[in-house]
């Protein structure tokens, strides 16, 4: 097992030497994605929450899907290969102070508030949300709310544009403009605009 995991790291670091962004491990490049710096990430705050849209390449969501068999290329190419398909942001929902409180019951204070606030995060946010292109708006063809388990304040929801839409997305201008009408908290519209430049050139874990 060891050996696995010796000749994986090797092949990475041997890739991401050709690349213009070089890192010394995964890790590292985690670290570097999450930082708005990298192009990856928009985050925008009304108040005291904070709402954070991340751009998840084919590539991140293939390791992250492989998890243990990271080191199984075949794997790893074949779930590429997949996500290649599909256009996916996930948006967090945070308190910009953190508070220890479910970010879900902030504005509210009853149990069939939130009960009525999570049927709509669950059967209607992909009415909230949608690209803003020169020939009208893009709504996701999923929504889907990660589930927390009661484990985080925090709430986040993936995005996903699949297929011709995705590849319809991919070729209109410099910027993709990914709206959200928030009526969860009632905070408005909100822009999270994104170089496309930038998450074209995303550095690969491998080809």
């Amino acid at each position: 097992m060891k050996s696995k995991h010796w000749i994986f790291f090797l092949f990475l670091l041997g890739f991401l030497s050709g690349c213009q962004k070089k890192f010394s491990s995964v890790q590292e490049y985690y670290a570097w994605l999450n930082q708005e710096e990298s192009g990856m990430v928009r985050e925008k705050k009304v108040g005291n929450l904070a709402f954070e849209v991340k751009y998840l390449a084919p590539e991140y969501l293939a390791i992250r899907e492989a998890g243990s068999k990271a080191t199984d290329l075949a794997l790893l190419d074949s779930l590429k290969g997949t996500y290649k398909n599909s256009l996916t942001f996930l948006l967090t929902f945070s308190h910009v102070v953190p508070t220890g409180r479910d970010i879900m019951f902030d504005g509210i204070s009853s149990k069939p508030e939130y009960t009525q606030r999570m049927h709509r995060m669950n059967f209607g946010f992909d009415e909230m949300v949608f690209l803003n292109t020169d020939e009208g708006d893009v709504y996701p063809k999923l929504t889907s709310l990660e589930n927390v388990y009661g484990a985080t304040d925090k709430r986040a929801v993936f995005v996903v544009f699949s297929g011709a839409q995705a590849d319809k997305l991919w070729k209109r201008g410099k910027e993709l403009d990914l709206v959200l009408n928030d009526e969860i908290f009632g905070t408005g519209i909100i822009h999270f605009r994104f170089n496309r430049e930038d998450l074209e050139s995303m550095p690969a874990f491998w080809f």
